[in-house]
């Protein structure tokens, strides 16, 4: 049966439970650590770094629009990677990943899988953050058997709700420094968020050897191509949804003014196992705000 987790209530308890674990929970810095591998699949030479312990179902992360493996943030990844083998990758074309990178998310989860597969997995977990999310979807649904459960954060379904509108706050960012550009697009407005964010960056700029290439600009077209085809509306947009019967964990700050908040309504209304996870004063980057509340929920929801 599908089940809701919102409210400032729920946060609030989580939270408090989290500070009391702090004061004993000592982390391994995996992020810091783990050096850059390769892998060659499909004619293309992928870059990935592994964190964490060995379990049975590694837990796959794939990155966001003009993200690398360098922009997950140091305080989710080590937390996940207490918990589980963790696997971040830069996907084909992608900073230190080779190839080039396609305009479409279809071909994009392709290229994953191909990732996936290349590394020896038979089973995996995906987190799929932003357009990360997207590429999850499609690989739930070319081949449900390589997926056991989906955690999609900040992202949205094909056609979804207002999404083509990703254009308009991308171009209100035209004028702004790096800085303000991420704050503005990923963090909420307020003082708490501004704080947030000022962390967020700080601790994805930690690491100083091995840091993957910036992203290029021709991959961040190829992206941005890829989300507005993603946005269009076909006639299964919602079908397809109902065709993902993986336990999927949607996530989102309750005000994504660059991917809608409502889309991870719509997407938990419309999924056969899906629960919905809604942050307080937060936008896209609410994942990255509330590093140990997120962490701790996608740990209950893969050991339950």
């Amino acid at each position: 049966m599908k089940q809701t987790i919102l409210g400032v209530i729920l946060f609030m308890s989580l939270l408090t439970q989290g500070e009391a674990q702090t004061k004993t929970h000592r982390l391994v810095d995996y992020h810091q650590t783990a050096p850059t591998q390769f892998v060659e699949a499909g004619g293309a030479r992928y870059a990935y770094r592994t964190l964490g312990k060995a379990t049975s179902v590694p837990l796959i992360l794939l990155q966001q629009f003009a993200g690398s493996m360098d922009d997950w943030d140091p305080a989710l990844t080590n937390e996940l990677a207490s918990h589980y083998k963790v696997v971040i990758f830069d996907n084909k074309g992608v900073a230190s990943s080779g190839g080039r990178t396609p305009n479409t998310v279809e071909e994009m989860a392709t290229d994953a899988r191909a990732f996936i597969k290349a590394l020896g997995y038979r089973k995996v977990n995906l987190l799929g953050y932003s357009l990360g999310g997207a590429v999850a979807q499609q690989i739930a649904l070319d081949e449900p058997e390589l997926v056991d459960r989906l955690i999609l954060a900040g992202t949205q379904h094909k056609g979804g709700v207002q999404l083509a509108g990703i254009v308009q706050p991308l171009t209100k960012t035209s004028g702004m420094t790096p800085v303000e550009a991420k704050l503005f697009l990923l963090f909420s407005p307020t003082e708490q968020g501004r704080a947030a964010g000022n962390a967020y960056l700080a601790r994805i700029g930690q690491r100083k050897e091995g840091r993957d290439p910036a992203v290029s600009n021709e991959t961040i077209q190829a992206h941005l191509g890829a989300i507005l085809g993603w946005a269009k509306e076909t006639p299964d947009s919602l079908s397809r949804l109902q065709g993902i019967h993986q336990p999927t964990l949607i996530v989102n700050g309750n005000n994504d003014i660059l991917v809608p908040t409502i889309g991870s309504y719509t997407m938990f209304q419309n999924m056969p196992n899906a629960y919905l996870s809604l942050y307080p004063d937060a936008g896209h980057g609410s994942i990255f705000q509330y590093p140990k509340l997120f962490a701790r929920q996608v740990v209950e929801f893969l050991d339950r």
